[in-house]
């Protein structure tokens, strides 16, 4: 027990400071959206590179999409069910905007090996 931390490296200046920060902002985010910790969870799609799902609770609608594979991805959805179809959504994880179209979500360009958690803006 006293030793079940003892190969963490205590020392910041080891640490990968981009990634501590990624996991900052996750917890930020999941603690302040409670659709993603008593929200409903349903997968939208979900192939060998891209998963998409939905946290839900009555009031909040979180859209998550992740593309696992090593090369860029277009992401195309259909979101009427989960949003107003002219609304503006944005990346929690990064801030970006987006606005649907019809309830379409158009040639999202999603980064390999990342990820999307979208929300009404």
């Amino acid at each position: 027990p006293e030793d079940a931390r003892y190969a963490f490296p205590w020392e910041q200046d080891s640490w990968n400071h981009e990634l501590h920060s990624f996991i900052q902002r996750c917890i930020q985010i999941r603690r302040t959206n409670s659709a993603l910790t008593i929200g409903d969870f349903k997968i939208i799609s979900a192939d060998d590179s891209k998963f998409t799902y939905i946290r839900q609770t009555i009031t909040h609608n979180l859209v998550i999409v992740i593309n696992n594979s090593d090369t860029l991805s277009k992401v195309d959805m259909d979101l009427n069910q989960y949003f107003p179809p002219q609304a503006r959504l944005k990346d929690l994880l990064t801030g970006n905007s987006v606005n649907l179209r019809d309830g379409m979500l158009h040639n999202y360009r999603l980064d390999p090996k990342n990820g999307i958690i979208l929300d009404i803006a």
